[in-house]
């Protein structure tokens, strides 16, 4: 699994949010985070989407944090900005094709995995990792 960009600068947002512990515009944010404008704007709709960030609008407007980074938890912010994609391939346990056994096995394997890195890892709140 890879953090892509997308996801990189949600989680700039959201600590910087968080530390800067008030309503900043988009172009704050853009300039703290050092993260274009017009991508910020789309990462951020993701995150309001997500209900991690919500907005005021007006001449002080700007963005802020729905929840403190003891709520937020990387998994939150994965299944917001890179959902998992279904496999369009399902394969039964009793399949008689050997190679698709095969698959089975890898991809049960590979759920496993991924399993217990969401409960051991992913699901350490913001907070905690930066402590």
């Amino acid at each position: 699994m890879t953090l892509n960009l997308t996801t990189d600068y949600a989680i700039r947002i959201i600590v910087c949010l968080e530390r800067k512990g008030n309503v900043l515009s988009a172009s704050t944010l853009a300039n703290e985070m050092e993260i274009p404008e017009k991508y910020l704007m789309k990462v951020v709709k993701k995150l309001k989407d997500g209900k991690l960030v919500d907005s005021v609008a007006g001449i002080n407007g700007g963005y802020y944090l729905c929840k403190g980074l003891n709520e937020i938890c990387l998994l939150d912010i994965l299944n917001i900005m890179q959902p998992q994609s279904k496999s369009n391939i399902i394969v039964e346990n009793n399949c008689s094709n050997e190679k698709m056994q095969s698959f089975y096995k890898i991809k049960t394997y590979y759920n496993h995995v991924y399993k217990q890195l969401q409960d051991e890892y992913l699901t350490k709140s913001i907070e905690e990792i930066i402590k």
